[in-house]
């Protein structure tokens, strides 16, 4: 019952600690990064980009016409996996400086069938490997659109990559089927709903 995670980690060899994020043509990174940093703050998560002790991936679901996020925090700590479900609303206030309150539920996860179950499923269907999807050929992007932003941090290295409308693009484009797979294992092992279909 061993987990492939360690094979998958193995595969991304460093001496010293390699970060990749999505990045525009003139080497800054794209906007995806900087939303994050900003939106973390309302989640009161520390930033995980300079690594952890073990492992940490984190899924940031962001839907369209909704004002309201999610993020699902799987995590090792102390040879222990745990999950959590966040999310936070935005609730208008009436305030000039403060034009929105965020208001924050944690909900803690386990998944039905067994942490290895679920984390040698989603690494087999490449989440700590998937490309983004801007550097996919074909893809195609909508103003507006739901996106999955996933994060996952070790001691040894930190990624960002995101897909946005993966069910829009999966027909045609494999990486974007991998991630709808994804989304679905997660939904079903750890029971929580989207508030929107991607």
């Amino acid at each position: 019952n061993t987990i492939d995670l360690n094979y998958a980690l193995a595969q991304i060899q460093a001496d010293t600690f390699v970060r990749q994020i999505p990045i525009l043509d003139n080497g800054t990174p794209r906007r995806v990064y900087y939303n994050l940093r900003e939106i973390e703050k309302d989640f009161k998560l520390s930033p995980i980009e300079t690594g952890v002790d073990s492992i940490e991936i984190r899924f940031w679901f962001g839907y369209n016409m909704i004002d309201t996020l999610q993020c699902l925090r799987v995590y090792n700590t102390k040879k222990e996996w745990k999950g959590e479900l966040i999310t936070t609303s935005y609730i208008p206030n009436d305030k000039k400086a403060l034009p929105w309150i965020a208001t924050t539920q944690v909900q803690s996860k386990a998944p039905k069938s067994g942490w290895t179950f679920l984390i040698n499923k989603i690494v087999k269907l490449g989440v700590i490997t998937l490309p983004d999807a801007n550097n996919i050929p074909d893809y195609t992007f909508a103003t507006n659109s739901r996106s999955l932003i996933v994060e996952i941090s070790t001691s040894k290295f930190y990624r960002l990559y995101s897909y946005d409308e993966p069910s829009y693009n999966s027909k045609k484009i494999q990486e974007a089927k991998y991630i709808e797979d994804i989304i679905h294992v997660l939904q079903d092992e750890l029971q929580f709903k989207m508030l929107q279909k991607f």
